[in-house]
């Protein structure tokens, strides 16, 4: 959630897993990149409209060394919903996939 606030994806390296997958549908297809292209998005610092966008856990459930987290992003153009498979690896959590969905705002 910080690298998205700051557009910084040293943030995202830190966060996920090096083997993570980040996956969504784009017209239909499947789509999907790696954590180290995902990372690579944010290097413009905070977006203009910053100031307008939300965040938020909506859940977390935790068993052992693994978790799924649900994930609110309230943009003013755009709602997003982000599922993210969590593992425990040496102690730290380490988000291991993400699929998201990209509603416009008016669907929610």
């Amino acid at each position: 959630m910080e690298g998205h606030a700051k557009g910084d994806g040293s943030y995202m390296s830190q966060a996920f897993h090096p083997d993570a997958r980040i996956f969504w549908i784009n017209d239909g297809q499947v789509a999907h990149r790696t954590a180290e292209e995902f990372a690579s998005l944010f290097t413009r610092g905070p977006a203009p409209d910053e100031a307008d966008r939300r965040r938020r856990i909506m859940s977390l459930d935790i068993t052992g060394d693994v978790a799924v987290a649900k994930i609110e992003l309230d943009y003013p153009r755009a709602y997003l919903i982000d599922y993210m498979s969590l593992i425990r690896v040496g102690g730290e959590w380490k988000i291991i996939n993400k699929s998201y969905t990209r509603l416009a705002p008016m669907t929610r």
